[in-house]
């Protein structure tokens, strides 16, 4: 299950947190989780941000519980192809939501 998100991740806003995540959007696809995942064995879940100067790799993957797996990922908005060597390629393990 992905999410996308139009607002651009920035470490150096005053009250940030150190990933730049607001605790709203890591609550919202808890709930996503479990309601849309609850009987799959390998539950993925995806956040999916703009790239900035500061975030344009994906960051470590988060644990919920030991139960979901939270991978958040840049999406270059910028058609220009140079900007694309900033995003390197990393497979992520899909699962199929019956």
């Amino acid at each position: 299950m992905a999410d996308t998100k139009w607002k651009r991740l920035d470490t150096r806003v005053a009250n940030a947190s150190p990933s730049g995540i607001a605790q709203a959007d890591l609550y919202q696809m808890y709930a996503y989780g479990h309601k849309y995942l609850r009987h799959q064995q390998h539950k993925t879940v995806v956040l999916i941000y703009p790239c900035t100067e500061t975030f344009f790799a994906p960051m470590d993957p988060f644990t919920f519980e030991n139960e979901f797996t939270l991978f958040i990922l840049p999406y270059n908005l910028d058609p220009d192809p140079e900007l694309d060597r900033l995003m390197p390629g990393e497979e992520i393990p899909l699962v199929d939501i019956e």
